[in-house]
Order: structure tokens, then C-alpha cells, then sequence
């Protein structure tokens, strides 16, 4: 990837162009696991193209370029970095890949629908039971879904409220309803929508320095893209319902650089802090499905009416897209990969497989959804007005895809199956003890990257700004 296209095609979408004129060094080639996708590219692409909007910031700041170089060996492990992460020398893991209801399963008519209940959500894995009548058994559930057509299948699960993909090729999905609106919009699609006064970026060491970002984000995605804004010097408070917490690796590896606190929207007085909060947000972050938004009022819609003064900046991140039939469909990272045709094109139409490293479009979905947030704060400051960031996890897929497949003689049988190349780690002391956890991949000639917070336990902190 010498001439680096897809990255400097993006750069060019996002306007970072027009201010980064310094150097790239992606070290490494694919294949570096026994995978069809090139996924040391796509992963490197994304980390440098969040990078590239960082230096581009740090231009339009003081005047300097910055020289960006990564390893894509060291990239590659940031596409998963669950699986890199140790709690006073235990190591930590989601463990999804061993939940019995995960998984690929055979119906009626030879199709494979994928069901996914996470690590596992109780609300997920009691609407499956429910759906299906069965035990928590993986032979139980197949005897189930052997009298179901895979197409049927797909639409009442997702009907009931609870993720279900059928395996489609590539060429299926580009000529489904869903494929061809995700087709039609871009990987990562910033939308103006209003007209507000000009920001321009506040001084101190970082480009993100005088930035606050209200996290609302839930599992990966959203999380891990409010922290890529932390790393730049954005100040971030991340929210939950106190209810609904996500696991504890996804708050060890996905919220450093954030104090972390409860908010329950269903509360009048929490509502009113809500508000309260998001007057002084530049950044908001959400990935919960749209009738949620709709339901507790934080559509960006919602959040820049009557919003006077600097605009905001809403990133969404979803399954499968904003428009087309399965827009309020739920799915988390696999569900894209198998929609998309990834899975297809992994293993086989008989025989569909996830990722190698099992995660793709969570992360990466992470790393382009911040860039889209950096390209929209340059907006802003140059031009003002408010901007919604919209990237899906199924789109994420179809990117990699499109960013060609290996051939079968390019794949050695002696490249590894997953991805065991040694990883750069770093160990800070937290409230959780000893925690060790990825460094960043991302080399800056000069030091864009802020000192981050260790996680802080959920709830731990007030829900208002320093």
C-alpha cells in the first residue's frame, strides 16, 4: 500500500488535506494472518487517518507539521484490544467466543443465520430463549432453528427485538434493499446540520485541549471513538445507566481518559442534568439504536434545537446504517461482518467465518467515526455550524471488503491462524489495581498524544464537567 489510496482518499473526504502536508510510514504488508481481508491495511488506514485529523488540528494551531508512522503488526492488535488487557496480572477478557449462543447456525433451507446475546446481556439471551423455547443449549437452539428458513428467520428474530443475520455474499448484499443504501453513503458521512458562529480551537499542548465530549456510547464503538478524542486532550465524561452497565473489560479498554458517571434519563432531575451538560458539550457520542434516541430525546435533532453559540458535533454509530429497511435493526460487530459478506468471503457460503481475531468493525468503526468528529471540530472552527457524524458497523465491513482480497496463493500456511504477534503494553495503577492494556500504535513526530486518566470505576464520579 506504498501510495497509501484509500487513506489519502479519505483524508481528502474529511478535509484534512487542505492543513496536513507531513509525512506517513505504515511499516508492514499483508497478509499477517492466514485471513482473505486485508485487515493489517484497513486497521493502519483507520488509526492513521484519526492521526492525520489530530496533525491537522495541531497545524491549524501553531503552524507545524507532524511526521505519523505505525507498525501494522502493532495496528493490527488494536482492531481487539479486549484481548489485551490484565488486572493486577489476570487477564481480562469479554469472552463472547465462548458464549454457547454465539455462533453460525444452519436452517431449513441450507442458509446459516449468526445470533449474538454478547458475554452474554441477560435482555439478549432471554429474548432468544423466549423466541426459541428451548434451553441454553447450542443443540437445542439448532434443532429449533433447523425448521426455520434462514430469510424468515432473519426478519422475526430481529422483529422480537434480538440480533439475527443471515450469511449473505458480497453480490447478495450489494443487491439487497439494506447493501444498496449503505452502498449509496459514504464509510464515514458528516452532515451539516445548522448554521452556528465559528469556534475556533482553544491553545494549550494538545488539539483537542478546551474540547468536552459527553460519552453515551455502550459496548465498544461508541466508548472506544470518545476515547480517541481523550488521547488528542478532549476532556470526557462518560455516562450509563446504572442498570444497564457494560462489561468490565469493555470499561478497562475502551474508557481511559474519561471520569465515568450515572445518568438515568427515565428521572426528571437526571433529564435536567442532561441538558445542563449538554450546553457545554462540543462533542456528543451515542450508539444506542434510533428509537432509543427518539424515545429519551437525544437525537442530534433534539440536542442543537434552540442551541445558541458554538455548534455540536453528534456522532451515532449503529448496525446497519441510517437508512433502508434494517436501520432499527439491532447487531453488534459480527452481525455486520456476516450481513456484509465478509463472513462469506472468510470462509464459504457453506461454511461462513468471523474474523480471524474474531472483532473487525467495532474498533474500526471506533477509529473512523473520531476521525469524522476531528473533520467536523475543523468545520466548525473554520466555518461554524452543527454536524452529525454517522458511521455503521455493517458499512465498516463493506469498506475492508472493498479494499480487495488477498489471493489464495498470497495465503501461507505457515502465517498464523490469529493474531499472536508480540504486542507493545503498558501497566498504569488505577481503583482496579495494576491494569495492562495496548499502548497506542500511533508514532507522532511531534507529541499530539495527552496523558490519560486510568478507567474510573462506573459511577464513580459526579455527572458535571471540571
Amino acid at each position: 500500500m506504498s501510495e497509501y489510496k484509500q487513506l489519502n482518499e479519505l483524508s481528502e473526504h474529511l478535509g484534512f488535506s487542505e492543513f496536513y502536508q507531513g509525512r506517513v510510514d505504515i511499516k508492514g504488508r499483508d497478509p499477517l494472518l492466514r485471513s482473505r481481508h486485508k485487515l493489517g491495511e484497513a486497521v493502519s488506514t483507520a488509526l492513521v487517518l484519526q492521526g492525520k485529523g489530530a496533525a491537522a488540528i495541531h497545524k491549524i494551531k501553531t503552524g507545524n507539521d507532524t511526521d505519523i508512522s505505525i507498525s501494522m503488526t502493532e495496528a493490527l492488535h488494536s482492531i481487539h484490544p479486549g484481548h489485551f488487557v490484565w488486572q493486577n496480572s489476570y487477564k481480562i477478557d469479554v469472552g463472547c467466543e465462548n458464549v454457547p449462543m454465539n455462533g453460525f447456525y444452519q436452517c431449513r433451507d441450507n442458509s446459516h443465520v449468526y445470533l449474538f446475546a454478547g458475554p452474554p446481556y441477560m435482555k439478549l439471551l432471554n429474548g432468544y430463549l423466549k423466541f426459541f423455547n428451548c434451553g441454553n443449549v447450542k443443540e437445542e437452539v439448532q434443532k429449533v432453528i433447523s425448521g426455520w428458513d434462514g430469510p424468515a428467520l432473519e426478519q422475526a428474530l430481529n422483529e422480537a427485538g434480538v440480533p439475527g443475520t443471515l450469511a449473505r455474499s458480497r453480490e447478495e448484499w450489494l443487491n439487497h434493499p439494506q447493501g444498496k443504501a449503505l452502498q449509496a453513503t459514504p464509510v464515514i458521512k458528516v452532515e451539516k446540520l445548522a448554521d452556528t458562529e465559528a469556534t475556533s480551537f482553544e491553545g494549550g499542548e494538545f488539539p483537542l485541549n478546551g474540547i468536552r465530549v459527553l460519552d453515551m456510547g455502550h459496548v465498544l464503538a461508541g466508548p472506544r471513538s470518545a476515547q480517541c478524542l481523550a488521547e488528542y486532550g478532549a476532556e470526557v465524561l462518560h455516562i450509563q445507566h446504572p442498570q444497564y452497565l457494560d462489561p468490565l473489560t469493555s470499561n478497562l479498554s475502551t474508557n481511559r481518559g474519561k471520569r465515568n458517571a450515572y445518568i438515568d434519563l427515565n428521572r426528571p432531575e437526571d433529564q435536567a442534568n442532561f441538558k445542563e451538560l449538554m450546553k457545554d458539550a462540543d462533542v456528543f457520542v451515542q450508539s444506542w439504536r434510533p428509537q432509543v434516541a427518539r424515545r429519551f430525546h437525544f437525537t442530534p435533532e433534539d440536542l442543537i434545537e434552540n442551541r445558541k453559540g458554538k455548534g455540536l458535533i453528534c456522532i451515532s454509530i449503529n448496525a446497519y446504517g441510517f437508512e433502508g429497511p434494517y436501520k432499527n435493526w439491532p447487531g453488534f460487530d459480527m452481525n455486520g461482518q456476516v450481513a456484509s459478506g465478509f463472513a462469506v468471503n472468510e470462509g464459504s457460503k457453506e461454511d461462513p467465518k468471523i474474523s480471524p481475531v474474531y472483532y473487525l468493525n467495532d474498533l474500526l468503526s471506533a477509529y473512523l467515526a473520531s476521525s469524522g468528529a476531528l473533520s467536523a471540530l475543523i468545520s466548525r472552527a473554520k466555518e461554524g455550524g452543527s454536524y452529525h457524524v454517522k458511521v455503521s458497523l455493517a458499512r465498516t465491513s463493506m469498506w475492508v471488503e472493498a479494499l480487495g482480497l488477498l489471493k489464495d496463493k498470497e495465503i501461507s500456511e505457515i502465517l498464523p491462524g490469529t493474531d499472536v504477534y508480540p504486542a507493545h503494553l503498558e501497566t498504569e495503577s488505577s481503583a482496579f489495581g495494576k491494569i495492562t492494556y495496548l499502548a497506542d500504535p500511533l508514532n507522532f513526530s511531534n507529541n499530539l498524544l495527552a496523558p490519560l486518566l486510568p478507567p474510573h470505576p462506573y459511577g464513580s464520579d459526579q455527572a458535571s464537567w471540571l
